[in-house]
């Protein structure tokens, strides 16, 4: 590189890049950091001294899981979900305003539009 394309980098730049770091890291390591903890016993977990090598367990989560209150959860989850989808699908689709003898039928050349009418301009082909 050129000496006239280097970047120059002045202390008040390192210093934010350097909070942004610290900003970065202080939102994920307490969320890394818990998903360790749910593959750990439970011994594990209330140590005083932390345990970064052990044996990974899905006890946790078949606990979790197995429990009739959460399955509800879950299922309602699903169910509200499902509806909103169909709701936004349903209302995200263009209403047929036009009967059938007006119209267009599709493009005759190789422009995007089939003429001038008002719903030509506004919806290209293959959106019509």
């Amino acid at each position: 590189m050129s000496a006239s394309r280097k970047k120059k980098f002045s202390m008040g730049t390192l210093l934010a890049r350097l909070v942004l770091v610290g900003a970065g890291l202080s939102a994920l390591v307490p969320v890394l950091w818990t998903f360790l903890n749910s593959f750990k016993n439970r011994v594990d977990i209330v140590s005083a001294v932390p345990r970064f090598f052990f044996t990974p367990t899905l006890e946790n989560y078949v606990y979790v899981l197995s429990r009739e209150a959460v399955a509800q959860g879950l299922l309602n989850s699903v169910l509200v979900v499902g509806a909103a989808v169909i709701v936004g699908a349903v209302l995200g689709l263009r209403p047929r305003m036009r009967s059938r003898a007006t119209r267009c039928a599709g493009p005759t050349t190789s422009s995007s539009s089939c003429c001038r009418c008002a719903s030509c301009r506004r919806w290209p082909w293959p959106f019509r």
